[in-house]
């Protein structure tokens, strides 16, 4: 076996370039734009302010439209509490009667002044600033705060419900307003037995509440102010398929990958091929009864296990099997006969996590529970927030499916297929979009039927294609492009339209993911469909990688399955944006274990002052580059930056990569440190600004820096293929760039670490040995003999 090689460490520059300055603001016809203004603001709240009694002071939550960054000290000035800010510049905030009267008399003003002009305004310019970027004014009301899933609910009896309160930025304010939110609930239990608090959550970022509440409850606590969302527990489903029974197969090899923590149902070990393979197992919330087992977390487990079951049915030889540590955090509803998972999602999660993580030593784990609907939150979650501030915490992989489509679309199952892959309600479900976890959607493994008769049963996707249940991005981000999501896909299965009846089915087992089930009667195999089971088979491969290389961090880890990741598609699909279903395509370990012949893998896990630039040199041997064969060049990047669930940015910083080449490292210095002003030039003409490098000195690589702005996974191709052996050397810039946080915040975050990973591999000529050359050019660089910089 060979190992990859150390990419050389890099430099870090003294100075950068500037970002681009922020525009200095937009034209406003400020009479016009008042009246809009006035006119929103009086739609939103008139009436509720007319109705109201008078010594009653209704506190509100407006959403502020924005087309920029609003600065938060004028909202104080107005007394207006803000509660959170969302991608799209929407701003979330706690007005009173005052503050209402308030900025209605300042709109009139403001109606009055002309944009630049000092006269007739006797209030702070920041005041007539913040107008200028406010495009209109609407309520924050009942269907912000009612999540589409309560429909699910009947409320024929009281409903186990979880309301999420605004976050906070002290914990003395998250606890007043979980004391509001509770003392509605505590006023009806006093009469009615059955409705009642059962847990809550103090916590500034997610602060929530669990409770059972009847629908005259519900009705109140959607018309409170300090109520961000409610919304049922999350919850999964699984329904039983046939499949043709198959044999245990016979001398099956013992687990050898790294361990793989499991957040999911019960695991029945009594399935023989999951005997010896789990390791350990709890239950979450600890003292929680649970009812009997379920089928969910025994198939899940298999493919955590096996990657893929395949070879049971086919007979072909067993893959390896990774060990499995299983932590049971789903319970079986009696009532509604699905999973949901006992106490309050997010704590109960976090508290399996800390177990699997901390005590345990699993460095992946693998979650397949999702909500049923497209992320749509003004803010990201607390089960999401939660996520991402573990897996920064705890430095282990993290992976989620994406969720699944489950309502069929209009335009119906084969006839809108793949259009409808791309509409918003086929968006990622929470917690998809968690920025630091690994999310996995669904692709069809197979596309021919095994039901009969086959000339009118037929497969909605093919081979390769996602699944037509698939969910997509992006989810927000920093940029109006928002970040992508998944990034990986696996096998999810298919749908069999059936010609004769003009309907699309879930249940042929040619089509779906064959799965371990509790053994009933010899029968230990079933089917199913989902992206419940693609994600654990990316945590296999994941799993592989972490057994060859034991001591790579869990950012190096996700560097190198994303070297490993390849599109699938046979062609593209009409009028679908591929990167939307799966960044970057389906993992194989196998294709980056080894570094050796004509495969150069070099990688560094490394740590860089935040608002920086780092320069890393590349070894490329003058034999690459020569010649007309295939080559190809990845270069992968991942970091865990701090997260924050009420601010626009949710992530502290983001970072980015680049190639270029046929510069000296001086060069590339000169391009990149700070740069003399135009009218510092224009002062002394002896000055000199310099360029960012253009052209072949900088090769355009894929995905773009703009499709990539927001993620924390960046994996980039050179997919130009030319190549000149006269470039003697090649550079990496990694830029790390702050968010604008709070100047505390940006103390508190001063470096951020990340791994880099580069794959070099020569496609046609075989016998070139690659790794050998790269090597050579490492070991004449530490003897000196080689300047790489």
């Amino acid at each position: 076996m060979v190992d990859h090689l150390p990419l050389p460490p890099g430099q870090e520059l003294r100075s950068r370039r500037r970002l681009a300055a922020p525009s200095g603001g937009r034209a406003v016809n400020r009479k016009g734009h008042a009246t809009k203004l006035s006119s929103d603001l009086a739609v939103a709240t008139g009436q509720i302010d007319e109705e109201t009694d008078g010594d009653a002071d209704p506190r509100l939550v407006l959403k502020l439209e924005a087309v920029t960054r609003l600065s938060s000290g004028p909202l104080r000035g107005l007394d207006l509490v803000q509660l959170g800010e969302s991608q799209s510049w929407t701003y979330a905030v706690l007005s009173n009667r005052d503050s209402r009267r308030l900025l209605d008399r300042l709109l009139a003003e403001y109606s009055s002044t002309t944009q630049g002009s000092k006269d007739s305004w006797e209030h702070p310019a920041t005041w007539a600033q913040l107008l200028d970027n406010i495009d209109g004014i609407s309520i924050y009301g009942e269907d912000d705060r009612r999540d589409p899933d309560l429909t699910e609910l009947s409320f024929a009896s009281p409903e186990t419900v979880d309301i999420l309160i605004w976050p906070s930025s002290t914990a003395a304010l998250s606890t007043e307003r979980l004391d509001v939110v509770r003392s509605i609930i505590d006023i009806v239990s006093r009469g009615n037995p059955d409705v009642g608090v059962l847990s809550f959550d103090l916590r500034p970022q997610t602060t929530s509440i669990r409770a059972r509440v009847d629908y005259s409850t519900l009705g109140l606590l959607l018309q409170e102010s300090w109520v961000e969302r409610i919304r049922p527990p999350l919850r999964t489903s699984f329904n039983q398929r046939s499949i043709n029974r198959a044999a245990v197969p016979l001398d099956l090899p013992g687990p050898t990958g790294a361990p793989i923590g499991i957040l999911d149902g019960v695991v029945s070990v009594a399935n023989p091929l999951l005997m010896g393979r789990v390791m350990d197992a709890g239950e979450f919330p600890p003292g929680h009864v649970f009812s009997g087992p379920d089928l969910h977390g025994t198939g899940i487990a298999t493919i955590c296990s096996w990657g893929s079951l395949d070879f049971v049915v086919t007979g072909v030889p067993a893959p390896p099997s990774s060990p499995l540590i299983s932590a049971r955090v789903l319970d079986i509803d009696q009532a509604r006969q699905d999973l949901f998972i006992p106490g309050q999602d997010h704590t109960t999660l976090e508290a399996a996590i800390r177990w699997l993580v901390a005590k345990k030593n699993c460095k992946i784990v693998a979650m397949s529970i999702n909500k049923a609907h497209a992320e749509d939150k003004l803010l990201r979650s607390e089960v999401t927030a939660t996520l991402d501030s573990l897996v920064r915490e705890l430095q282990f992989v993290l992976v989620v499916s994406s969720g699944n489509r489950g309502e069929e679309p209009a335009s119906g199952w084969l006839g809108g297929y793949p259009n409808y892959l791309q509409d918003d309600d086929a968006k990622v479900t929470d917690p998809a979009d968690a920025a630091l976890a690994i999310t996995v959607g669904s692709i069809a493994h197979r596309d021919v039927p095994s039901r009969e008769p086959a000339e009118q049963i037929i497969a909605v996707a093919r081979a390769g294609d996602p699944s037509p249940f698939a969910r997509s991005g992006p989810v927000r981000g920093r940029t109006r492009d928002g970040m992508a999501k998944p990034e990986f896909v696996h096998n999810g299965g298919n749908l069999a339209h059936d010609d004769a009846v003009g309907t699309a089915s879930a249940n042929d087992p040619g089509l779906s993911v064959v799965v371990g089930t509790p053994p009933i009667g010899g029968q230990f195999l079933t089917t199913e469909i989902g992206s419940s089971y693609a994600a654990p088979a990316v945590a296999y491969e994941i799993s592989r990688i972490a057994a060859r290389y034991p001591q790579a961090s869990a950012n190096m880890l996700r560097a190198l399955v994303a070297l490993s990741a390849r599109r699938t598609e046979r062609s593209p699909l009409v009028g679908i944006d591929a990167t939307r279903t799966s960044l970057y395509g389906l993992p194989d370990a196998d294709r980056i274990l080894e570094s050796g012949g004509p495969i150069a893998v070099l990688a560094i896990e490394d740590e860089m002052a935040t608002n920086s630039v780092v320069v890393h040199e590349i070894p490329v041997p003058y034999e690459f580059a020569q010649g007309g064969s295939s080559r190809d060049f990845r270069v992968a990047l991942s970091f865990d930056p701090p997260t924050l669930r009420s601010r626009r940015e949710y992530m502290a910083g983001w970072m980015g990569v680049e190639l270029v080449r046929g510069l000296t490292y001086e060069e590339v210095v000169q391009h990149y440190e700070r740069q003399p002003s135009v009218a510092e030039v224009e002062a002394d003409p002896s000055l000199i600004r310099s360029n960012l490098p253009s052209g072949r000195l900088r090769p355009g690589l894929a995905p773009t820096v703009r499709q990539l702005a927001s993620s924390t996974l960046i994996r980039r191709d050179y997919v130009d293929q030319t190549w000149d052996p006269d470039d003697e050397s090649y550079f990496l810039v990694v830029s790390h760039n702050l968010s604008p946080w709070t100047d505390r915040q940006r103390r508190e975050h001063s470096h951020q670490r990340y791994s880099l990973a580069v794959q070099l591999v020569e496609n046609d000529r075989l016998d070139l040995d690659l790794h050998a050359l790269v090597r050579a050019r490492l070991i004449a660089r530490a003897r000196g003999r080689v300047r790489l910089r």
